[in-house]
C-alpha cells in the first residue's frame, strides 16, 4: 500500500513539472511555429519597453531620421524621442559631409513594433531616451559592410567604397566630402586587382585601383594588406587600403 502511494505521488509531481505548450504552438529551435505554419523568429521581433543601448549607423535626410543597428544591419529602425541632441550632434559630426551621410552613433533607448496596418518601410520605431555618443564613420567603427576602404595623407583623405551601403564615398581634409553611386569592379590580374570607374554629382571622374599587396601607412607605418592609387580631378592620390567582410 505504502508503495503504491509512493508511486502515486511521483507520478503527480512528473506531470506538474511538465511544460504547457499551446495547442497552436509547437517549440521550434530559435522561434516558435504559430498555428498557421508560419514560423516567427523570436530574434527578429522587437521588445517593447526594454531599455537598452543601441549601437549602429544613424543618418537624418529633412524629417527622415533612421537608424541601423550592428547587430542587424539588414535592418532599419525610424528614430523618434528625444532627438535634439541627436540631431545637434550629427550635425556636428557631419559638418562638411552631405544630406543623408552615416554616422556611428550609441543610444539609449527602446524598440516599438511598427503599426501593422502602416506601410511602414521600417522594421521598428527606435526610441531614443539619450544620446551616448556620435561620432564620423570610419572602417573601425562601421558595421555596415564594404569593399575597400582606403586612407593617404598629405592630406589626410579617406575612401569608402560599399556595395552594402550603395556608396563611394570621399573625404579630404579641409574639403567637403562626395559620395558617388556605387558600382561594381572590374577584377584584374587573377583577382589581385580591383577597378572602380565613378562619376559624382558634380561631373567629377574617379578612377580607382586597389591591388593586394603589403602597404605601410606614409605616417604612423601602419601595416595593410593593400595599396590603393586614385585619380581624381587631375591629381593621383596614393595610400593604403583595408578589405571588409
Amino acid at each position: 500500500m505504502i508503495r503504491l502511494l509512493l508511486l502515486s505521488a511521483v507520478l503527480l509531481a512528473f506531470v506538474a513539472c511538465t511544460p504547457k505548450i499551446a495547442p497552436d504552438a509547437t517549440p521550434q529551435e530559435g522561434g516558435v511555429t504559430v498555428g498557421n505554419g508560419v514560423k516567427k523568429e523570436v530574434k527578429d521581433m522587437p521588445d517593447d519597453d526594454i531599455e537598452q543601448v543601441f549601437i549602429g549607423l544613424y543618418s537624418q535626410k529633412k524629417n527622415k531620421l533612421e537608424f541601423i543597428p550592428c547587430n542587424a544591419p539588414d535592418k532599419s529602425y525610424w528614430v523618434i524621442g528625444a532627438t535634439d541632441k541627436l540631431q545637434e550632434l550629427y550635425e556636428s559630426a557631419t559638418r562638411q559631409g552631405y544630406e543623408g551621410q552615416n554616422v556611428a552613433a550609441s543610444v539609449r533607448g527602446m524598440l516599438k513594433k511598427p503599426n501593422v496596418s502602416s506601410n511602414s518601410p521600417y522594421d521598428a520605431q527606435l526610441q531614443v531616451k539619450e544620446v551616448v555618443k556620435v561620432r564620423p564613420k570610419n572602417f573601425r567603427n562601421t558595421c555596415v559592410p564594404f569593399d575597400f576602404w582606403g586612407l593617404g595623407n598629405e592630406p589626410f583623405w579617406s575612401l569608402q567604397i560599399s556595395e552594402a551601403e550603395g556608396i563611394v564615398e570621399f573625404s579630404r581634409l579641409g574639403a567637403a566630402t562626395e559620395v558617388a553611386e556605387y558600382v561594381k569592379p572590374s577584377i584584374e590580374n587573377e583577382g589581385l586587382r580591383s577597378r572602380y570607374f565613378v562619376t559624382f554629382p558634380s561631373g567629377q571622374r574617379m578612377k580607382i585601383a586597389v591591388n593586394k599587396e603589403d602597404c605601410k601607412d606614409s605616417m604612423a607605418g601602419n601595416p595593410y594588406a593593400y595599396s590603393i592609387e586614385v585619380s581624381y580631378n587631375g591629381e593621383v592620390l596614393q595610400g593604403c587600403a583595408t578589405k571588409g567582410l
